[in-house]
């Protein structure tokens, strides 16, 4: 009984094209769903973690300021420990 359900189902006339109407209907709703989620994902990186300029900027801020307390006070040591005479 199910093989003859199914060939009736794929012998019906108006079956033929209606499987590409909803493989682009598929395709259609799965990028309607991925472009807001991919721009979402986006805005939160940059939200979180800043542009990468910005991160460039704050790691080479923090290099300056850590090279400008070595500087400052010649008796510590490179990693900001007080040296031991």
């Amino acid at each position: 009984m199910c093989a003859s359900a199914t060939a009736d189902f794929v012998a019906h006339p108006y079956m033929a094209g209606d499987a590409h109407v909803v493989f682009a209907a598929d395709d259609l709703g799965a990028w309607l769903v991925g472009v807001p989620a991919d721009a979402g994902r986006r805005m939160l990186t940059a939200l979180v973690l800043g542009s990468d300029r910005d991160r460039a900027l704050r790691q080479a801020a923090a290099e300056a300021v850590r090279l400008t307390a070595v500087a400052a006070c010649p008796g510590t040591a490179a990693d900001g420990r007080a040296a031991l005479a």
